[in-house]
């Protein structure tokens, strides 16, 4: 029982367009892999920036601590009487505490920002993946 012209032209656009279809499907998949492999590399940079915003905070301690032992030892400290050092002493530590309460508004903006940004590449990634699951409930319902 073979297949009359017309039905042969019409069965060969129909594996045409699921052809098309399948290649689109494979070319969306591929975008997934690209979006998941950016996302891997967006979270192994967060890492860094935060091993590296510890790292820069601990060294800028550090360096305060060290700051403050040599401003200690200097000649004109050990001439004050007490009140005076102590008051040096405050002032110093409250200037520092300015100093890092800057720091960490500044930090907690570059990670408000780089939350914004991971959010945005879910959503494109669920945009995605519901577009993908459309054409696939599309396939479906062309090949019934």
């Amino acid at each position: 029982m073979g297949l009359s012209r017309s039905e042969e032209t019409e069965l060969e656009e129909i594996l045409n367009e699921l052809k098309m279809i399948i290649t689109e499907y494979i070319l969306v998949l591929q975008r997934v892999h690209s979006i998941d492999d950016r996302i891997k590399k967006l979270k192994t940079l967060e890492k860094l920036r935060r091993r590296t915003a510890l790292i820069n905070s601990l060294d800028y301690s550090i360096n305060l601590m060290c700051q403050f032992i040599d401003l200690l030892s200097l000649p004109i400290f050990k001439k004050l009487p007490e009140k005076e050092k102590l008051e040096s002493i405050i002032k110093k530590l409250e200037n520092d505490k300015e100093e890092v309460m800057n720091k960490r508004q500044e930090y907690q903006t570059m990670f408000e920002n780089f939350d914004q940004k991971t959010n945005q590449l879910f959503n494109i990634l669920s945009t995605v993946l519901k577009s993908m699951k459309e054409m696939e409930s599309g396939v479906t319902r062309n090949l019934n």
